[in-house]
Parts: C-alpha cells; structure tokens; sequence
C-alpha cells in the first residue's frame, strides 16, 4: 500500500510540474513598426521577428553561427560559396512547404529592403541547387558571414505570400510561434506552431505581449507580476527605477554582444552641420567623461569613432574638452553671438524615455551656458510610431541609442555608407553622411581574412570618423533582461528576447 501511495504521490507531483502554463507575458514599451525584421529594424521588431520568423542560421550563445532552418552548409575550396542544405520537414504557418525557391527569394528580398542592407552587398550571386538547396556566392571570403543569415537580418518569408505585394503586418512566419491575435497598438499573442521543423522546441506555449506606453507603468507590473519579463535600456542601474529589495526577486541579465552607445547625428543635408568647425564645436563644449561618470556603472564609458570599448575592435580615441576653443570656432564659422549671448538655435529628435531626458536636459543645459546655443526639443515618438517616414530627413540632430550588434558590417556600416542614404527608414544612414575614404575602409574590411589586419582597418575607420567629427558620440551603456527567476533558458540566447526562444521554459 505504501509503494502504491508513493507511486501516487510522485505521480501527482510529475503531473502537476507537466501541467504548469508555459505562457511568458513580455512587456514592450511602444507598438512595433512591423513584424518584418527585413523591412524596419528595432529591438520590438526584432523581438517579435526572431520567434515568428527562423533563419538559415542562429546564433550561439557566444554569437557563432548555429544550423537552423539550414540543417547543415559547405563552403567551396575556394572560400566563396556556400551550399545550404534545408530541412525537408519545415512548414510556413499557413502549412506551406518552404523550400528553396523561398529562402532564395527572401536573401533578395532582405538584400534590397532591410534597414542594413549593406552588411549583405558581398553577395554575388544566389542560385537554387534542387528543391532543397541553394547556393550563396559571395565576392570576397567571409568566415562570419553565416552569422548574418539569422532571423532579424534574413528571415524565410513565404514568397507566394510577399511576392504580389505585402504589408508591415503580414503575419504568414516560418518559425517557432506564430501570430495567434494582435490589437494594435496594445497587445500581440504568439502561439507554439506545432509544425515547426525542430522537434520538441518550442517549449513555451504562448508569448503574451503587452505594449506599457509609460516606462514606469512596467516596473510596477514587473512588482505585481503582470508580465514576466521585459528589455531594459538604460545606463543607469535598474536600481535606479525600483526598489532595489523588489529587484533581488528578478533575474537581470545582460545582453553582451550587441554593444549598444548613445549617440547624436548630425543632419549633413544642412550647410550648418556641412562645416566641420560646427560638428566640432558642439563636441568640444560637452564634458563625456562627467557624464559617464554620473551613471557610476561599469559599462558606461566615454566613446569616440563608433565602436564601444567593450568591442574587441575598439581603439583608444581621446576626447577633447575645451569650452574655449569651441566658441573660437563657431565665431570662426561666422555663427556670431547676438546682444543677448545667443548665436543660433537647434531642434533635436529623441525619444522621451526618462533615462534620455536627463541626458537630453543636461547637453541642452550645457549648449546654451558653453556656446550660446539654443537646443529646441521634439518627441520622436510622435512621428516614428506613426508612421511619418519623410521626416527622418527633417530634421537638425537626432539623438539615438543605436546598437552595433556582434559585428560592424551589420551596425556600423550602415551609418556611414553612402549607399545607405535617403532611404527613408529609421537607423539607416538618415544624417546622410558621405566619405569616400570611410566606404573605401569598409570595402577593405569586406576582403580582409586576416583578424589582425581587420582590426586595423576598423582602427583606421574610428580615426577617421573621429577626425571628421562625423557624429556626436556620448557614451557607452548596456542592455539588460529583466525577468522572473523561474525562467530557464533565457541565459544562453545571445540576443536574449531577439533570439529564438527555442529552449526558453517556465520553471
């Protein structure tokens, strides 16, 4: 009797653990621009494209290149082609095979629309092999270059859905969860698609995402546990936020290669910005070094030429403070003080999220006391969220939080490449930069094998971009997760919440 209550018991425990939801409520905090990691970029839009579309690779949780929906590929002798071979049991959400044809077309499709389209201008050519398989050739030797092919960069889209015509919305994935409902702009409801081409993954049954408009608003559902984990962006500690005892009850995470800095660009369509003695200026009168030290974290430095110091490329490119020298050059530039002290006045795009405001007050505070300038404030949101394309190229300086992700050629090219000019979509090269010397660095960067010599491209490139004063960057900061501790899995995806969450399970 006593071994069949024990069997009964353990029985109960095992159906009980069996039994647990496997439902993760995220919270984002705006609407996604699209679905369509190809078509607008994001962390929100990567966030939602990585679980409902797969790639022909993932990566590792050291950012190494991983089989996915390609089960295994081959690289030519001569370094240049690479042969992907699909897996035969995979299934768009509509029950459609996806075969070759489809992989080939979304390559194309990524090559021509994504935001960073230029970290995908090696390819030469791409060819179908059978139903199966294809091939990708490249014009130069590219070790790394599997590690692009990942869901928010190329993500399998259905052609027969995209090919005569589509939407920032279409909803027909290739991955792990699939589009179940959404109500825009305030939730989004992915649910595990049973095809899905790896066996026992996902492991989750639904991502219930809700969309917080105010960025306090989630750390008091994160306190009653109405979501189970969100991405937090900031340089200052989450402590900074919430109660710091409330914290200790979360996991906090940080996502370590996606390298993200803040930064303000220069619109170069305007003959302001045009002369160097302006861009340097307004660089020469903001001490970075005293406002990475107000954050007193780790991970917040100084930057200068566009790579983070916790890049293995980065270089060591001094800033220069001096009050004095900055007014000598703006007087040279003709930009004269008034009788009342002013010389002129600026409008500045950003998001209003509250860790940018203090960042955004205090270089507004620093202008006008420094240099006379009168920096004019304009709520980002209002236009990116909307819709309003045209004017991410009317505007005078545009603060962002960008991101360089595991490797320049995705996150750095593409805002300095004059190819990437005009195309009226956000984190694109919308100051319209233009060096031929940079994209002749970049180039070199695209046929360079060797580690070393590749570093000392990317030197040359950040002394060049520094030199030209071609941004204004801030400071380095850190991206985190935030999350219940009875969540497992999370820890070993490199881009956390944009990555598949192919093992993530609730305890």
């Amino acid at each position: 009797m006593r071994v069949l209550l024990s069997f009964l018991f353990c029985f109960c425990l095992v159906f009980q653990a069996a039994a647990k939801p496997q439902d993760l409520t995220v919270a984002f905090e705006e609407w996604p621009a699209s679905f369509n990691p190809s078509l607008r970029s994001g962390t929100i839009v990567f966030t939602i494209g990585a679980q409902i579309y797969a790639g022909l690779t993932r990566l590792d949780e050291q950012g190494n290149a991983i089989p996915y929906l390609s089960e295994k590929w081959e690289l030519s002798a001569d370094k240049k082609t690479y042969v992907f071979y699909l897996r035969e049991n995979a299934f768009f959400h509509d029950g459609t095979k996806i075969i070759a044809d489809d992989v080939i077309f979304s390559i194309n499709f990524s090559r021509k629309n994504h935001p960073f389209y230029p970290f995908l201008e090696n390819i030469q050519e791409v060819k179908k092999i059978n139903t199966y398989a294809l091939a990708v050739t490249l014009k130069y030797p590219m070790e790394i270059f599997p590690s692009f092919l990942i869901p928010v960069f190329v993500p399998v889209l259905p052609q027969h859905q995209y090919q005569n015509g589509f939407d920032r919305f279409s909803v027909i994935g290739s991955g792990p969860f699939y589009i179940e409902s959404f109500e825009e702009p305030i939730a989004i409801n992915l649910k595990k698609f049973d095809k899905f081409f790896l066996e026992d993954k996902p492991k989750l049954e639904r991502i219930n995402c809700k969309v917080y408009f105010d960025f306090y608003e989630i750390f008091y559902a994160l306190k009653n546990h109405d979501i189970d984990m969100f991405m937090f962006y900031s340089c200052s500690g989450v402590e900074s936020y919430a109660d710091p005892e409330i914290i200790k009850g979360f996991s906090v995470l940080p996502i370590n290669i996606i390298y993200p800095y803040m930064v303000i660009t220069y619109n170069m369509r305007k003959p302001l910005f045009q002369d160097i003695r302006v861009r340097k200026a307004l660089s020469l009168a903001l001490n970075k070094e005293k406002l990475a030290a107000y954050y007193q974290n780790d991970f917040v430095m100084p930057i200068n030429g566009g790579i983070p110091f916790t890049h293995p490329y980065y270089i060591d490119i001094a800033h220069e403070f001096n009050i004095e020298k900055a007014n000598q050059l703006l007087d040279e530039a003709g930009y004269l003080r008034d009788k009342t002290g002013k010389r002129f006045s600026i409008t500045i795009d950003y998001l209003t999220y509250s860790y940018v405001n203090d960042i955004i007050h205090w270089i507004q505070q620093e202008w006008s006391k420094n240099l006379g300038i009168e920096l004019l404030l304009r709520d980002r949101n209002v236009f990116v969220n909307i819709g309003s394309e045209s004017l991410v190229t009317d505007f005078d300086l545009f603060y962002d939080e960008l991101i360089l992700w595991h490797d320049p050629l995705i996150g750095m090219y593409r805002l300095y490449t004059e190819k990437n000019i005009d195309r009226n979509k956000i984190w694109t090269n919308i100051g319209a930069y233009k060096n031929p010397d940079v994209d002749a660095l970049f180039n070199s960067v695209l046929q360079e094998e060797d580690t070393e010599k590749k570093k000392d491209l990317y030197a040359q490139i950040q002394h060049t971009l520094a030199d030209d004063y071609a941004s204004l960057w801030l400071i380095s900061t850190m991206h985190y997760i935030v999350m219940e501790k009875n969540i497992l899995g999370m820890e070993a995806l490199p881009y956390k919440m944009m990555s598949p969450m192919l093992d993530v399970v609730l305890e």
